[in-house]
């Protein structure tokens, strides 16, 4: 736990990085939840031939929540395999 001394005032330079720091990482949680969100969403779409072509099973999907996602690329890629088998 931090302790702030009373007879040491802090000044914006002190405040700001450590405000800042904590925004930027606030926001790159939420854009990871959003992000899982989607994938989720997208996965969910997939029929279970188009979920066994990827190696999932509809329990993987429901579970998505607890396994960490890489960013974009899997919604990208679910996006072009529905095009393409026509799936939209």
């Amino acid at each position: 736990m931090t302790y702030i001394s009373q007879n040491t005032p802090l000044n914006q330079t002190q405040i700001a990085p450590t405000i800042s720091q904590v925004v930027e990482k606030a926001a790159a949680m939420l854009r990871r939840f959003i992000e899982n969100d989607a994938a989720k969403t997208a996965l969910e779409k997939l029929s279970d031939e188009s979920l066994r072509d990827i190696g999932l099973t509809r329990t993987d999907v429901s579970s998505i929540d607890r396994i960490p996602l890489p960013s974009k690329g899997a919604v990208d890629l679910i996006a072009i395999r529905m095009s393409r088998s026509g799936n939209l």
